[in-house]
């Protein structure tokens, strides 16, 4: 068989056993569709590769490829970027990893210090998008992204965990991660009583969605693996209602006082978080006295 294209050739065997169908127009209309839409999924991996031949099995051509290819059984891009994660995770659901050594270890330019460009965690949420895998601190979805030398946080979900991340709820949800990992890191060390607090407060947040808690906690655990960006944090907060800072603060005191004790440099913390939101200081010493 030599396609009208010229692109390609095959032998074909048991061809004696199919029927001419040409003379036939239901059964062309069907393969017809179904060309179509084959045509139409490959469409932008065709264009990529007719421009950039050489880079046909790159991981920005891998994502261009549907995900049905996962589990064909010939070899191609998107299965070989399925292997490269794969191992890059160990093969576990869930953990953390260098961003430069996820980066390095799919194919994409490995960053070492500092900021990140854009484009490159574009092109890393679309990789891993295309697998189900999600990844926090992800700057799609509002989260103050890692630094190159920065760690992230990955876990499987269908559709990689799509939230709206302009939803007042999750936004809410969110900024209280955000103060609240703040203030668990407040004295330089997480106590894991202190993370149990942060979950607890993203699990009373009402209002949010089973995908929006996943979300939320690899956040939560991201951000208490390394140094947040205070300053971006506390910019945020000025975008609150008053039911939102009030929430964030109470939300704050609690993971400060969940160790059972409350040293100066969490006062301090709580101090700068207590101006921040505009709310009198007395109700922050009767909050930690209390």
């Amino acid at each position: 068989y030599r396609a009208a294209s010229g692109t390609f050739s095959a032998e074909l065997t048991g061809a004696d056993n199919i029927p001419d169908i040409a003379s036939l127009s239901s059964p062309l209309k069907g393969l017809a569709a179904i060309a179509e839409q084959c045509t139409n999924e490959l469409e932008s991996y065709s264009r990529f590769i007719g421009k950039r031949p050489e880079d046909a099995d790159s991981t920005e051509a891998a994502v261009l490829l549907p995900k049905a290819l996962l589990t064909c059984g010939d070899e191609n891009p998107l299965q070989a970027l399925s292997r490269r994660i794969s191992q890059a995770s160990a093969g576990r659901p869930t953990g953390k990893i260098a961003l430069g050594e996820l980066c390095k270890r799919i194919g994409l330019e490995a960053p070492t210090e500092g900021k990140v460009s854009a484009s490159l965690f574009t092109k890393l949420g679309a990789a891993l998008d295309r697998l189900d895998i999600g990844y926090e601190p992800d700057r799609r979805y509002g989260a103050v992204p890692p630094p190159g030398d920065g760690t992230v946080v990955f876990f499987r979900a269908p559709d990689a965990a799509t939230v709206d991340h302009e939803r007042m709820e999750f936004q809410a949800a969110r900024t209280i991660v955000e103060i609240n990992a703040l203030a668990a890191q407040a004295d330089g060390v997480v106590d894991p009583s202190e993370l149990a607090a942060l979950q607890q407060a993203i699990g009373a947040v009402p209002g949010l969605a089973a995908v929006e808690r996943v979300r939320l906690l690899a956040y939560a655990s991201a951000l208490l693996s390394g140094p947040a960006n205070a300053r971006m944090l506390m910019k945020r907060l000025a975008k609150l209602d008053d039911d939102g800072r009030q929430r964030v603060a109470q939300a704050a005191v609690a993971v400060v006082l969940a160790d059972g004790h409350v040293s100066h440099s969490e006062v301090v913390f709580i101090e700068k978080l207590w101006k921040a939101l505009g709310l009198p200081k007395d109700d922050l010493y009767s909050a930690l006295h209390s």
